[in-house]
């Protein structure tokens, strides 16, 4: 306070036996007549809205948790109605007789079934993997080469071009690889899933030297998303896909990695004219600490 010679308002805390005690504090400088100088410090108390705002955060978290679990269990009960239902009706057609030269349709819709279980169950192991403890320097162009690879759009049921132009050499960032990897799987094969019988991909990289962030671009010719639902597609297992296209937990995961990493997505649409969807990731040497370490976790921390 005297150094800087101006208000100066903070807040700290200290164990008291079996509780910690929250301080809000506000010291002004006074110099006085003889020209020493003195800090006038008015201190309150605020332990009780600090618990009281740890209490609402957790309640919000135990509500998002429910509204999440309730979600989950209407998209896995679904398919498991579906197989109970054509279980039972194999079960007839054993016991009558009849001839069963039409089981294979049966078995492949349960297969079908099983396998959006499986898609939601690991696609919620997503949550609790990595930290920012487990970060290395990754090579985010090789990344998202990787995912249009791995995203096979051009199996997809319509006709689609996959073009890409991402630089080969691009500043690295702080990240776990896999998970980084498993985002842009997602909002690729999201951009497929949009386009119906034919279309077109791009996926595009760049540094950006102003904000010293790497800014990834997928741009589809797909039906688009109006205004009025933009701000829900990301919520989990939202979805504007026909009846019997996957639902999933797709767009929901890659906005948490991305968050994750410190950045951020944006999306840009229209109905009938496609999406883009720009991924924005801060490069590694972009966020340094006041002593110039490049410790991810502790500078996004003091940002």
């Amino acid at each position: 306070t005297f150094a800087k010679g101006s208000i100066t308002n903070g807040e700290f805390s200290y164990q008291a036996e079996d509780k910690q005690i929250w301080i809000r504090y506000k010291s002004t400088p006074i110099r006085l007549s003889d020209g020493s100088r003195i800090a006038i410090i008015l201190a309150e108390n605020i332990t009780e809205e600090k618990l009281g705002r740890q209490r609402q955060v957790f309640k919000e978290k135990m509500e998002s948790l429910g509204v999440l679990a309730r979600k989950i269990a209407h998209e896995i009960n679904n398919p498991l109605e579906a197989i109970l239902n054509r279980v039972s009706l194999l079960e007839m057609e054993l016991e009558s007789g009849r001839d069963i030269s039409g089981l294979h349709q049966d078995l492949d819709i349960i297969q079908e079934q099983i396998s959006q279980i499986s898609d939601i169950t690991n696609s919620l192991f997503v949550f609790t993997k990595s930290s920012p403890e487990d970060f290395r320097p990754v090579d985010i162009g090789v990344v998202v080469r990787n995912a249009v690879v791995v995203a096979e759009v051009t199996r997809s049921t319509a006709d689609i071009t996959v073009e890409t132009d991402i630089p080969s050499e691009l500043p690295k960032i702080n990240g776990n690889e896999g998970d980084l990897e498993r985002s842009f799987v997602n909002i690729i094969r999201n951009a497929a899933d949009a386009i119906v019988d034919s279309g077109k991909i791009d996926v595009t990289a760049a540094y950006d030297t102003s904000s010293k962030s790497i800014q990834i671009e997928i741009t589809d010719t797909g039906s688009g998303i109006s205004e009025e639902v933009l701000n829900t597609i990301f919520d989990p297992f939202y979805s504007t896909k026909k009846v019997g296209r996957r639902v999933g937990l797709g767009l929901s995961i890659a906005y948490g990695i991305i968050a994750e990493h410190g950045g951020q997505i944006e999306v840009k649409s229209s109905p009938g004219k496609g999406s883009t969807f720009t991924i924005i990731l801060p490069a590694l040497n972009a966020v340094k600490d006041e002593l110039g370490n490049t410790s991810w976790k502790k500078a996004l921390n003091q940002s």
